[in-house]
């Protein structure tokens, strides 16, 4: 049996290309040797630490395949023995100089110690109980000087004390790592260090003694402590009505080693370890029998929850306000078409400076066209994916009942290849910071999305409370009733130099009992409406939406009344 023997060599090696996903990366790490014909192993020493040991590849390029036959790849570990002995007699020689050396510092601060003690005596003779003794007798001229002298000699002491002490804490710790280093000889002859290494087993093809051959050998690996998330900075242009997107990605990572001028690839996909479907676990069916409790457990049982339950309770409330606040702000039901607005035009991307290099069916990559270089240090790097203007559409939308400000939001179509991955976002209008928001959602290509801008004062709606007017009446079949007639009166004003359109949200309440009815009597549902009322949705929260075209310089108005009747001796209440 002929056992081969491989030729270890190692090899030096650069990251060129890394491909970051959500919560990893993989990295390319490429080298450039030439060999004779015969059987190698080449190692390839870099920062193993954070890498997946399972996902270790090896290519080797097109130009270069024809030379090497590749038989395998691993991560290995060796142990390398080194002879200390001749190192023992050169560690205690440096023990010895800096034993010396600490003994000279330690003198130096004892000098400037007496030094200052002396300075103190003087100045405690010249003066007694923090006054000059029999000042009048003193020469001025005398007195100035001396205190000018005990000053500067006491700085000069004080900086020396300082300097010495300082020089003498970096001489202990180099006297403490001789130390160490001294002990960890002690009855050893040699001492053992562990190294990490990718191992490629490759043949180079050929004649024995024959040329050598280049190769270009690329290793692949995953690694852990990367990561990306997508930033946006939206641009806003309100006289030319255009919508810039500039795309954002901030790169980090900690794995240990530099990437120094890489080919970049983001990925919206998550890289996992693990291939496996998980596996379905044993599900047991039996007739459920009710545990018994004393009274006294009950009570207990019931104290120990109680806080939990207000808590699940007010969680449950405080989604529920949210969900309604945010379907008042982007209904899910879309405007009638005769009052829905134009669509934005389908424009080409200004800018790119990335590429999709892939995409499927949840997800895409992006290559960025530039060289990148992001340190190990868990700082977060920006690399620009592309920068997009888009035709945007303006909408102000106002709820004044809670809120006097008009809001603006714009609609744009992401005409980009580009899918925007949901993230945060920074907005501007006309050059100048609006606020922080965010992509709450994914947008891909041919998708709308809509963004804020913040208030905007051109733009005013008004709420004004007309009458609240109480009627009772009385029955043989109904009883005492009490009715509420509500009626508000909106105003709708605009100093842009174009007609907007302006949305005005107002609710109804939500009946929880049906001995309370509510009639609306304004605005008009059905046939009967009159043309110069506004048009309008009411979705199932019972949320009212009107929209206006705000005309320049001409006001708007419209009214909103309804009634609510009930017994009247019964008590009712919002919550």
């Amino acid at each position: 049996m002929v056992v081969k023997t491989e030729t270890a060599v190692d090899v030096a090696s650069k990251i060129v290309k890394v491909v970051v996903y959500k919560n990893r990366a993989q990295l390319f790490r490429a080298t450039d040797v030439c060999l004779s014909p015969g059987d190698y192993s080449l190692r390839f020493t870099a920062s193993w630490q954070r890498a997946d040991r399972n996902s270790l590849q090896v290519a080797v390029s097109r130009d270069t395949a024809a030379n090497v036959l590749l038989r395998a790849v691993q991560f290995r570990s060796e142990t390398i023995t080194t002879d200390v002995r001749t190192n023992v007699a050169a560690v205690d020689e440096s023990i010895k100089q800096l034993e010396r050396r600490e003994r000279d510092l330690d003198d130096a601060v004892a000098q400037a110690n007496a030094g200052l003690y002396m300075l103190d005596r003087v100045r405690a003779k010249a003066l007694r109980g923090g006054k000059v003794t029999n000042a009048a007798t003193y020469d001025l001229a005398k007195w100035e000087a001396m205190v000018t002298f005990v000053e500067q000699r006491s700085t000069v002491f004080t900086t020396m004390k300082r300097e010495r002490e300082r020089e003498r804490d970096g001489v202990h710790r180099e006297l403490d790592d001789a130390r160490n280093r001294r002990r960890l000889m002690a009855g050893n002859l040699v001492v053992a260090t562990k190294r990490d290494f990718a191992e490629a087993l490759v043949t180079v093809v050929g004649e024995p003694g024959g040329a050598a051959r280049p190769l270009n050998l690329v290793l692949s690996y995953m690694v852990e402590d990367a990561s990306w998330t997508p930033v946006y900075d939206i641009r806003v242009s309100r006289t030319a009505r255009k919508l810039s997107v500039t795309y954002n990605a901030m790169v980090k990572q900690a794995m240990g080693e530099s990437w120094d001028d890489i080919e970049l690839e983001l990925s919206t996909a998550r890289a996992h370890t693990g291939g496996d479907p998980p596996a379905l676990s044993t599900r047991y069916l039996s007739v459920y029998v009710a545990p018994r409790f004393s009274r006294e457990a009950v009570c207990d049982l019931m104290n120990d929850n109680i806080d939990q339950i207000l808590c699940r309770s007010e969680r449950l409330e405080s989604l529920h306000v949210q969900k309604n606040m945010m379907r008042q702000m982007m209904p899910a039901a879309a405007p009638t078409p005769s009052s829905a607005p134009p669509l934005p035009r389908r424009t080409a991307p200004t800018i790119t400076a990335a590429a999709v290099s892939a995409a499927g069916g949840t997800s895409v990559s992006f290559r960025i066209a530039a060289l990148t270089s992001v340190a190990s240090d868990g700082e977060p790097v920006r690399a620009t994916i592309s920068q997009t203007e888009f035709p945007a559409h303006f909408r102000f939308s106002a709820t004044p009942k809670i809120d006097p400000h008009v809001y603006l939001k714009v609609k744009a179509i992401n005409t980009s290849v580009f899918t925007f991955v949901a993230g945060k976002a920074n907005v501007f209008s006309d050059q100048q910071f609006v606020c922080n928001s965010a992509l709450p959602e994914d947008v891909a290509p041919n998708e709308e999305f809509w963004t804020f801008l913040g208030v905007d004062e051109d733009v005013t709606v008004s709420r004004t409370t007309l009458a609240t007017k109480r009627t009772v009446t009385s029955s043989i079949l109904s009883g005492t009733r009490l009715r509420l007639d509500h009626s508000f009166r909106f105003k709708v004003r605009s100093a842009k130099s174009l007609a907007e359109e302006v949305v005005i949200w107002d609710q109804l309440p939500i009946l929880e009992d049906k001995r309370i009815t509510l009639t609306l009597t304004s605005p008009v549902q059905g046939d009967g409406a009159p043309p110069s009322q506004p048009k309008f949705a009411i979705n199932d929260l019972q949320f009212i939406e009107w929209f206006v075209t705000a005309k320049p310089g001409i006001e708007t108005s419209f009214d909103f009344s309804y009634s609510l009747e009930h017994a009247a001796d019964e008590q009712v209440a919002f919550r």
